[in-house]
């Protein structure tokens, strides 16, 4: 007899893209954080990524870590900053969230 998996087992989620794009892209943070990169393409791409609401989000986390190593350290996300941003990954039901340091990981199923 074939193994049924139990679909309850792992997090589902219905990410609100709209309004998380909206919210991160708003919040002064991020648009500091990318207004110091110097490489405009990186931001492009990541902004273009969460645009197109992409389910790949390995590159995602690759670009935001490259934004954030580009970024100045007086610049970098503060703790209350990175605790916004988990807020808003959390309440837009994005598989995604922020470490202390600001890193984009994806949620372990």
């Amino acid at each position: 007899m074939p193994r049924i998996e139990n679909p309850i087992s792992e997090p589902v989620y219905f990410p609100d893209w709209g309004q998380f794009k909206v919210a991160m892209f708003a919040t002064p943070s991020y648009q500091r954080i990318s207004g110091a990169c110097p490489e405009k393409l990186i931001i492009s791409r990541i902004e273009s990524f969460f645009v197109a609401e992409g389910t790949e989000f390995s590159i995602a986390v690759q670009l935001w870590g490259a934004m954030l190593q580009l970024c100045p350290d007086n610049l970098k996300p503060t703790a209350a900053e990175v605790a916004q941003w988990n807020q808003i990954a959390a309440s837009t039901e994005m598989p995604l969230k922020f470490t202390d340091t600001g890193q984009l990981t994806v949620k372990e199923t």
